[in-house]
């Protein structure tokens, strides 16, 4: 390839015609390995060979060197340079040779920076001899310090010397060039940039790029493919350079971005100069720059290219090297992985902290690598447990079946005192997944005692975990520092904490507190708001406060900004690889879906969630998932299929976090279900125990009172339902929706038919546009059943068809037919009587009342019909006055299917 050297072409030219009109001449052409200099030379002999010139060529080894004349028994083959001849005087032989050749005559030396002292000095004195003769001699070789080819530096050389040519590095126009005579234009533009970072202008790395893109044919990225051709120019210069730059290079490879000619000259045992030398020889041969490797494919093909011995003997040292200089462990510990072997001692120590760190940044494979290699090695008891207390923590992200078998262990690991502190701390929330609350609780308080003495950042964790445990299981007593804790103000909280860990931790325990303390609902979905607003990324120590700031939510009936949340976290959860949160919070958006009574969505939900659990059956979050499948199945009639999930088993501890209160009521809603009213009665008021004794009795967290007053509705315990009907009213306040509105439907229940129409109506309205429907459903078949008593028998049957059309929208047609048993006249004379009261009515309001009676809002149908919220409710004046009713909640199904 010649791009880019026409004026050193023409130099060269210059110089031969100066040479046959004037006589003898002495030139150089210097540069980089593999910079074009041969290409150079070769192209201007070929032209000068042309116009008649005598050419004489040779290429120096590394090898005659230290031969003396070698150099010249090449040059001029068959005279005597050597040998018996060794004795006689060279310069003579050669000028005779010269002498004897017709016409100009150019004496070519190739890499004549190998070329051994006494041929140079031999060629020198030529030129002064023969200073009258038509000839040139011409000296390429290798010039990796930009000051002239070594060798050629002696005194006479530095006297004759005519022409000085240096080759430089191809700009970046002349990259382009070349690649558009390859490739044309558009390629050009779009590659030339980056092919010239990468080659750094050396022709013979850019035509090793040009031969990956020729074989490939794609290049649509903007990215030069750096493959075989590359990685063969990558060989090739590296081999021109010479052993001592190629082992320079190894270093280089090895160390990255720790590579400094201090730290290769210990981890090489190499003298400075030569060290400098050869990272200037690699930076001007397009292989490094700056001293690292321009493109990553250069560094791995030197890798491969050293012996795995020497690999690993030279990442054994540069952990040594970074070791000593106290860099990060994750710096040293690469090196230890690469090496393949370690001894034991301070490599177990920098081993066990990068597996941590590599956990938390959700690399568990890694950490799963260092563990494996510390297995290898010879280590201590106390090395041993720390090993599987990180190795349970990173076969928890990678494999929970094989987790949850190393967890007795683990436990019986901190029980005895045979973990750290900060290990204790770090398998805290491991083991707080798989119930050891207890063994968790008491290796806290051993930490507490000494709390004094912990770094700040061991007292930071000490603290969150306190607090994770007391979220995670309320019931578990900690031994908590003087004046902190549930019902401590937040500030007073925070103060005492270290600064890293005071937002979350003072957040959380404010939140436990407000939770505990029986503060406004507002107030808690402010300060829920706040805390997942603030979270950091989804890990061991964030994930709990996370789930009870969002739990926190649901319980307030925030369910459009919780589900919002189970979005955000399910995706952290899935990028952090922490498959048990996934399935926590899957089962948390699931909840959702059931709240709202879009029973499908909770199904789909809550079995993912399990499918995602039963990979370690034996976390208490499995009991979530169970208990939402069981409440839709017992909802929607699917008795039998329900109580094979309640038979599940879980774990005893899951009735000791409030994920147990949602397995009771799942129970004791199929035990009510199936007509075992005292046992489900029990269920409901073990909830109510539970909740008083955390002090978590939100109304609308697991709403046991107005399941057990309807429980005892059926057990005939009228006066007993209407008590805790009244009190989950009284708690609930008007943000708890559908807690209000399944008490005032208890209320009703409890009064008489006549007093029944105005509870329904209020629970109506409550739960229209936001709320759980099929707890609307409900409330509507009762408001039927209420009209059917009271004789209005065409209102009934609507009331009727609506609940079913809401809960069929639902899907749990099977427990409203249960509930309101069709009477055996049919729906015919309703339907008659909703045509004659329709025919009233014009298009456009039938269609308005349609979607009304179908449970669509105002802003619903108004996008739905692209009219404005202002014209539907003109619309439902009319339609209610027409039809002489009160609210859409009168309004008949069967207009769906008038006009």
């Amino acid at each position: 390839m010649l791009v880019d050297r026409e004026d050193h072409l023409a130099q060269l030219d210059q110089v031969l015609t100066a040479a046959a009109a004037q006589g003898a001449r002495l030139a150089t052409v210097a540069g980089p390995a593999a910079s074009g200099k041969s290409t150079l030379v070769r192209n201007f002999t070929d032209r000068a060979a042309a116009r008649g010139v005598t050419v004489l060529s040779t290429a120096v080894t590394a090898m005659d060197r230290t031969r003396p004349l070698r150099m010249l028994q090449r040059l001029v083959p068959g005279e005597p340079f050597g040998g018996e001849w060794a004795d006689r005087l060279p310069l003579a032989v050669l000028e005779a040779c010269v002498r004897r050749m017709p016409g100009p005559v150019v004496l070519v030396v190739d890499d004549a920076h190998d070329a051994d002292e006494a041929s140079l000095r031999c060629l020198f004195a030529l030129v002064r001899q023969v200073r009258e003769a038509p000839l040139l001699v011409l000296l390429a070789g290798r010039d990796d310090r930009g000051t002239g080819v070594p060798g050629l530096q002696i005194q006479p050389a530095r006297d004759l010397l005519d022409r000085r040519i240096r080759i430089d590095p191809l700009p970046e126009a002349a990259v382009r060039e070349f690649l558009a005579q390859r490739f044309g234009d558009e390629t050009a533009a779009r590659l030339a940039v980056r092919s010239h970072t990468v080659s750094g202008g050396n022709p013979r790395l850019l035509e090793g790029l040009a031969v990956d893109l020729d074989r490939n044919r794609v290049a649509a990225s903007g990215e030069p493919m750096a493959g075989a051709g590359y990685r063969e120019a990558v060989v090739h210069l590296i081999e021109r350079c010479g052993p001592s730059t190629a082992r320079i290079a190894s270093g280089v490879a090895v160390l990255e971005e720790w590579a400094t000619p201090c730290r290769l000259k210990r981890l090489l045992q190499m003298d400075a100069d030569t060290v400098i030398a050869g990272i200037r020889q690699l930076n001007h041969a397009g292989i490094l720059a700056s001293g690292r490797f321009r493109h990553p494919t250069a560094r791995k093909t030197v890798l491969a290219g050293m012996g795995e011995e020497q690999r690993a003997a030279l990442h054994a040292g540069a952990a040594g090297i970074l070791r000593d200089e106290h860099a990060p462990p994750i710096a040293i510990g690469r090196h230890l992985l690469a090496a393949e072997r370690i001894e034991g001692g301070w490599e177990v120590e920098v081993l066990h902290d990068l597996a941590e760190r590599a956990i938390d940044d959700g690399e568990p494979e890694l950490a799963l690598e260092c563990l494996g290699l510390v297995a290898r090695g010879s280590i201590d008891d106390l090395q041993q447990a720390t090993t599987t207390a990180i190795l349970a923590r990173a076969e928890w992200r990678t494999d929970p079946p094989l987790a949850a078998r190393r967890i007795p262990e683990l436990a019986d690991l901190m029980a005895n005192g045979r973990l750290d502190e900060k290990r204790i701390l770090d398998s805290a929330s491991l083991l707080l997944w798989f119930g050891y609350d207890r063994v968790v609780a008491d290796a806290l308080a051993r930490i507490d005692r000494t709390a004094a003495t912990l770094p700040t950042k061991l007292l930071g964790q000490l603290r969150a975990a306190q607090a994770q445990l007391e979220l995670a299981y309320p019931g578990t007593a900690v031994n908590r520092r003087p004046g902190t804790g549930p019902g401590v103000p937040a500030d007073l909280d925070a103060s005492a904490e270290p600064p890293e860990y005071e937002a979350a931790t003072a957040r959380t325990t404010a939140l436990l507190a407000r939770l505990r303390s029986g503060h406004p609902l507002p107030d808690l979905t402010t300060e829920s708001e706040q805390l997942l607003s603030a979270s950091t990324l989804l890990d061991e120590q964030t994930a709990a406060p996370t789930l009870t700031a969002l739990t926190t939510l649901i319980a307030t009936d925030r369910l459009s900004s919780a589900e919002f949340w189970c979005d955000v976290f399910i995706a952290e959860a899935v990028t952090a690889r922490m498959a048990s949160w996934q399935s926590l919070f899957t089962a948390a958006r699931a909840d959702i879906a059931l709240r709202r009574g879009d029973l499908r969505r909770a199904r789909a939900d809550a079995q993912a969630a399990l499918a995602l659990a039963s990979a370690a059956p034996s976390e208490v979050g499995i009991g979530w998932p169970l208990a939402v499948i069981a409440q839709v199945d017992t909802v929607t009639g699917h008795v039998e299929q329900a109580a094979e999930y309640l038979r599940v088993p879980v774990p005893g501890a899951v009735f000791r976090t409030p994920i147990g209160l949602y397995h009771l009521q799942a129970r004791g809603r199929h035990l009510h279900a199936t007509g075992h009213f005292q046992a489900a009665l029990d269920d409901f008021e073990a909830i109510g125990r539970l909740v008083r004794q955390w002090q978590l009795d939100l109304p609308g967290l697991v709403p046991w009172r107005t399941d057990a007053a309807q429980t005892m509705l059926s057990l005939g315990h009228t006066s007993t339902a209407r008590e805790l009907a009244e009190e989950q009213l009284s708690l609930a306040g008007p943000a708890a929706i559908t807690a209000r509105a399944s008490a005032l439907r208890i209320l009703a229940a409890c009064s008489e038919p006549i007093q029944r129409p105005e509870l329904l109506s209020e629970a109506v309205d409550i739960l229209q546009n936001s709320g759980d429907q099929l707890e609307l459903a409900h409330v509507v078949a009762d408001f039927g059943r209420t009209q059917e008593e009271l004789g209005h028998t065409a209102q009934a049957r609507m009331m009727r068809c609506r609940a079913e059309y809401i809960a069929g929208q639902a899907g749990a047609e099977r427990p409203l037919r249960v509930l309101f048993p069709p009477t055996g006249r049919g729906p015919a004379r309703a339907v008659r009587s909703a045509d004659e009261q329709a025919a009233e009515l014009s298009r456009a309001e039938r269609r308005v009342a349609s979607l009304a009676a179908r449970g669509y809002t105002n802003r619903q149908i108004a996008e739905r019909l692209s009219v404005t919220v202002s014209t539907v409710e003109q619309h439902l004046t009319r339609v209610f006055r027409k039809l002489k009713v009160r609210s859409r909640t009168h309004l008949p199904v069967s207009l769906d299917h008038v006009g």
